[in-house]
């Protein structure tokens, strides 16, 4: 009975002295000597134990993509079973791996276990392994490991954070001035360090800068608030300029920010309009003398403009206030383009008499419901209609001729054969019933050039004065 146990499959053999045993009348047995007459193998009836993991037990900057490594007492081989790798949160399988499969592999006394796929960033997880899935080489069963206790470990977090959601949204419009800026994250967030800027769009100036450490920004969980300090402004375009590493995720991973004017902008509610539009034009002008009666009138406003709900356009004579023509608020001949009316009376006006116009402060009123407080009385728009060819002089219209009509630089003005004309008064006179040009002929006969390369394109007038004859030759002015 040896006073030690022997070691395990190792081969061993024993000698005898000669005399070390007698038979009973003390006859001395010769004895063993070498290795040869006894000798034998102790057989291997331990199980392997676990020595070392990697990574270890509890670590927190595990690879994703790592591989996972145990090393026992002893050799072996694999046995029967499986090895699982679970999520610690909520002890969910992320794979079941049989001992067998191709990617378990066995090097003396280390089994290594290649995941089929990559494990996610930041999260825990554990491995178990079953009873007798791993085994030494004389078949002893290594007894496994279940539960999260002996081996679990936290990957690492390599991936920054992205964003989920603005408000107010990338170009927003009508925003409150008192809007709170809030970004959401597809992970818990925490400070880093910087600056937070809030810009206008319009010249890039600073109007606020946050650092991001103040009590101005808040952060819950994937949450990040900005609070600015001051109210936003009215009608007022804004983007926001985070640099990279102002926000990190709680593994320090850096947010990339915005680093242009287009990746978080928004537009403020519009100031509160309260002031009432104003007449900028008319056409005919205020006190016209020369306006084609057959033309129509315009109003143009310094903003764009709609029709109220009451009111009325009245187109009165200048002599006796006379009405000539009214236009209640649902005529189709008031017409609105923008900032411009047009009044197209049903008939033309008749010529050589003076017109004024009154518009009631109900009529016009500005996008916003301010209204136009009209015109009143006979001196704010006045014009008088002048051109006629019925006050031409004996047919002389028919003896005189401007061609080319379109003209784009210089046209001919042609008296008939034989006619000549004195003491010519030639005038030029634009749409809105201007005089933008006035030239005398001492006679006028054949033909003669008239240079109009200077005036702007649009629909002109040309009148003759002869005396008491006047002759008007409509013309168009292109580029």
């Amino acid at each position: 009975n040896p006073a030690n146990t022997l070691a395990v499959e190792t081969q061993y053999y024993v000698e005898v002295s000669a005399g070390a045993i007698q038979d009973l009348a003390s006859n001395n047995f010769a004895g063993i000597i070498g290795n040869s007459s006894w000798r034998f193998t102790t057989l291997d009836n331990n199980a392997p134990t676990l020595v070392s993991l990697n990574p270890s037990n509890g670590n927190t900057t595990v690879s994703p993509n790592a591989n996972f490594v145990m090393t026992l007492s002893e050799n072996i081989q694999k046995g029967a079973g499986n090895i699982t790798i679970k999520r610690s949160s909520d002890n969910g399988v992320i794979e079941t791996i049989n001992v067998l499969a191709t990617n378990i592999t066995v090097a003396g006394t280390a089994i290594t276990i290649n995941p089929s796929n990559d494990l996610a960033n930041g999260v825990q997880y554990y491995i178990e392994v079953s009873a007798g899935a791993i085994q030494d080489l004389s078949g002893n069963n290594f007894a496994g490991f279940v539960g999260n206790g002996t081996w679990q470990f936290t990957t690492s977090d390599t991936t920054a954070p992205t964003l989920v959601s603005l408000l107010p949204a990338n170009n927003a419009v009508n925003i409150l001035t008192t809007a709170n800026l809030v970004m959401t994250f597809s992970e818990n967030m925490q400070r880093g360090s910087g600056n937070i800027s809030i810009r206008r769009v319009s010249n890039n100036a600073i109007v606020e800068s946050i650092d991001v450490t103040s009590a101005s920004l808040s952060i819950a969980g994937a949450v990040v608030t900005i609070n600015p300090a001051a109210d936003f402004e009215l009608g007022v375009q804004y983007f926001i300029d985070i640099p990279n590493g102002a926000l990190k995720d709680l593994a320090n991973n850096n947010f990339a920010g915005f680093t242009t004017n287009t990746e978080w902008r928004f537009t403020t509610q519009a100031p509160v309009d309260a002031t009432a539009p104003l007449l900028v034009s008319t056409a005919p002008i205020n006190n016209a003398t020369a306006f084609a009666g057959a033309g129509n009138l315009e109003m143009t406003f310094n903003e764009n403009i709609q029709k109220g709900t009451n009111g009325s356009i009245v187109i009165r004579k200048l002599s006796d206030g006379t009405s000539v023509e009214t236009f209640g608020i649902s005529s189709s001949r008031i017409t609105i383009t923008g900032s411009i009316v047009t009044i197209n009376p049903v008939n033309d006006l008749t010529f050589n008499t003076e017109f004024y116009v009154e518009v009631s402060n109900d009529y016009f009123r500005d996008l916003a419901g301010n209204n136009f407080a009209g015109l009143s009385g006979n001196s704010a728009w006045r014009f008088k209609t002048d051109f006629s060819t019925a006050i031409e002089d004996n047919g002389l219209s028919g003896f005189i001729q401007l061609y080319p009509n379109p003209v784009t630089s210089t046209a001919t003005l042609s008296v008939g054969e034989g006619l000549i004309l004195k003491q010519v008064q030639a005038s030029v006179i634009d749409a809105k019933g201007a005089t933008v040009r006035t030239e005398e002929f001492a006679t006028l006969s054949e033909t003669r050039s008239m240079d109009f390369s200077t005036l702007p394109a649009g629909k002109y007038l040309l009148q003759l004065r002869v005396g008491k004859a006047v002759v008007v030759k409509p013309f168009v002015k292109v580029r």
